[in-house]
């Protein structure tokens, strides 16, 4: 009976050192808590706005993963979201703490692009149909930020004049830290090739600088001393992602 439990585990050994499982997946997204407080503090207080913050942006992800550690999984994972803060408000020196010129109509559009690029780890016990996961990853975010600003024209003194306020590109470190569900529909038994489900929960830390006041420190007739010092931005925030997968186990034969 010894004899025959060792041959079973030795069997159950060899055949899962004799697959190897690629994972493809794709989700829909959801990024809660982009932030840049300290920016947005000086643009309402000065320049007379109403937004706080960016709002929540629906992005997309994708990703690869070899299981090559056993139920380790290494891959690159990548996606693609776009914050905007876009309102139109009228400017009233009258209620603005500190006047910057007369009362003019005034719209604001800002976009924050944001492409992660990560290598990644998790940890997905892979032979079963429902289970959790934990995983990490480490790379680099290409980030993309431009403000432009419309006012209406005026002839009273001081009336500032319509434009780009700021456009750059920036590449960041990016890392991030998830937990999720899986849900695969058929068992690893009766199939090679198996489809699935998942929902996740991710942390992304994806840190920018970004000189946003200076340009529209030159249309005031007394900027604050902040103006000219780089704002921090935290572009990733908490991620919550409703995906699709497909895995693909290949038996060497």
């Amino acid at each position: 009976r010894r004899f025959a439990c060792v041959l079973a585990l030795l069997t159950i050994t060899m055949t899962a050192a004799a697959q190897q499982s690629i994972r493809l997946y794709g989700d829909v997204n959801w990024t809660l808590g982009t932030a840049a407080s300290d920016f947005f503090r000086d643009y309402r207080t000065i320049l007379g706005a109403g937004a706080a913050g960016f709002d929540v942006p629906v992005g997309l992800g994708l990703g690869i993963q070899s299981f090559q550690l056993g139920d380790g999984a290494i891959g690159l994972a990548t996606g693609y979201r776009r914050s905007v803060v876009r309102e139109t408000y009228n400017y009233d020196p009258r209620t603005a703490p500190t006047a910057i010129g007369p009362a003019q109509g005034v719209g604001q559009t800002i976009l924050l692009n944001v492409i992660p690029a990560l290598l990644t780890i998790d940890y997905i016990p892979r032979h079963r149909q429902f289970t959790g996961y934990v995983g990490a990853g480490v790379g680099l975010a290409s980030v993309d930020l431009s403000w432009e600003e419309y006012l209406t024209s005026s002839q009273e003194p001081g009336a500032r004049q319509s434009g780009v306020r700021y456009s750059d590109h920036h590449l960041v470190p990016a890392a991030m830290v998830r937990a999720g569900v899986s849900l695969l529909f058929d068992d690893p038994f009766s199939s090679e090739t198996r489809a699935g489900i998942y929902v996740e929960t991710a942390y992304e830390y994806v840190p920018v600088l970004a000189s946003l006041m200076q340009r529209i420190a030159t249309t005031l007739p007394a900027a604050p001393s902040q103006f000219d010092q780089p704002y921090n931005i935290q572009a990733g925030g908490i991620v919550l992602r409703d995906g699709f997968q497909v895995m693909v186990t290949s038996v060497r034969r």
